[in-house]
């Protein structure tokens, strides 16, 4: 997926895209020990971060994650996240 940002956030794009790698390895790990409650925290500070740097679809699955985690819909959120991973691996930014 080809997504367009802002070149005056290029320098910051490295350590976002950092952070957004961690937090799915973190989301995945608090699934594992079925902590919904943690995740529902985690996908809450994803609706806010993905719009802001250009990253709508990180907002908007951080909604569709802390829906799931209110439910505690594991099946949902192992979706999810294999959604938010092939994303992450597919990404490709070009700067304007």
């Amino acid at each position: 997926m080809q997504i367009t940002i802002k070149s005056n956030l290029e320098d910051l794009i490295p350590r976002y895209l950092e952070n957004r790698q961690a937090e799915l390895e973190q989301m995945a790990d608090l699934l594992g020990a079925a902590d919904f409650d943690s995740i529902r925290g985690v996908a809450h500070n994803m609706k806010g971060i993905g719009i802001p740097y250009g990253f709508k679809y990180v907002s908007d699955l951080g909604l569709e994650l802390e829906t799931a985690a209110k439910a505690h819909d594991a099946d949902q959120l192992r979706l999810l996240l294999g959604q938010y991973k092939t994303y992450l691996d597919e990404l490709e930014i070009v700067y304007q």
